[in-house]
C-alpha cells in the first residue's frame, strides 16, 4: 500500500513537471489569507500641489496605486517631464503653478468639471499656493447642494517648519464667505513633519494611512517622519 502511495506521488509529480503539489494558506478567522492586512480604501479624487518633486512623484504614485483619481501641479518641470510623468503614473497634469488667483480659479474649474469634488489635497511649504487651494475648495464644498462628508487636507513641512495648520484664505485681507468659512473649518488637516526626504516611501505609505476613513488621530495632528 506504501509503495502504491509513493508510485501514485511520483506519477503527480512527472505530470506536474516535477513541481510539488499545491497547498493552501492558512486562513485567518476573518476568512483571508494570513500575513495580509487590507483595508477599505474607496477611489478618492485628489490633488497633489507639487507632483514633481521625488517626494511629489511618490504622493502621486502612491494615490493612483491606491485606484484613486489624482491631478498634480507641475512646479518648475518642464512641460515635456511633467507630461512624460503624467502618462507613465497615470495622473492628470495641471500645467505650472497658477500664478493669480484667477487663474488657479480657472484651472481648478475644468477639474470641477471633469470630478465635481476633491476630497484629499497633499500641499507642500507653498504657503500662498496652499492657502489659495484651501480657501478655493472651501468655497466649492459651500456651493455645493450636498455635503460630501470627507476631505483630508495633508500639508508636508520640512523639521524647521511649525505644525500649525494653514489658514484657507489667500492673504491676510481675504474673507471667506462665511458658510465657506464654516466649510473650511470643517476640512481635516494634518500635516507630516518631514525630518529625512532620503527616501519618501515612507512618507507616502503615512498619507495613504491619513487617508483611510477610519484612521486613529485626530485633525490638527502633526506627524513626524525621520
Amino acid at each position: 500500500m506504501a509503495d502504491n502511495y509513493l508510485e501514485r506521488k511520483m506519477d503527480e509529480l512527472r505530470r506536474n513537471g516535477g513541481a510539488a503539489p499545491s497547498y493552501h494558506s492558512r486562513l485567518t478567522p476573518s476568512g483571508r489569507n494570513a500575513g495580509y492586512l487590507r483595508f477599505r480604501f474607496p477611489s478618492r479624487r485628489v490633488l497633489a500641489a507639487d507632483g514633481m518633486s521625488p517626494l511629489g512623484q511618490a504622493m502621486v504614485k502612491a494615490f493612483v496605486d491606491g485606484g484613486c483619481r489624482v491631478a498634480f501641479f507641475a512646479g518648475d518641470a518642464t512641460s515635456a517631464q511633467s507630461r512624460e510623468f503624467a502618462q507613465q503614473s497615470g495622473a492628470r497634469c495641471l500645467g505650472p503653478n497658477p500664478e493669480t488667483p484667477d487663474a488657479l480659479t480657472s484651472t481648478l474649474g475644468e477639474l470641477y468639471h471633469l470630478w465635481s469634488d476633491l476630497d484629499i489635497m497633499l500641499l507642500n511649504s507653498d504657503e500662498r499656493l496652499s492657502g489659495l487651494l484651501v480657501e478655493n475648495l472651501s468655497a466649492r464644498r459651500a456651493s455645493q447642494p450636498v455635503e460630501n462628508p470627507y476631505s483630508r487636507i495633508i500639508r508636508f513641512a520640512s523639521a524647521s517648519e511649525g505644525g500649525t495648520p494653514l489658514a484657507p484664505r489667500a492673504g491676510k485681507d481675504a474673507q471667506l464667505a462665511p458658510a465657506a468659512d464654516d466649510s473650511a473649518r470643517s476640512l481635516r488637516h494634518y500635516t507630516i513633519k518631514i525630518e529625512a526626504a532620503d527616501d519618501p516611501l515612507p512618507v507616502a505609505r503615512l498619507a495613504l494611512l491619513l487617508s483611510l476613513d477610519d484612521h486613529p488621530f485626530t485633525p490638527g495632528t502633526t506627524l513626524t517622519v525621520s
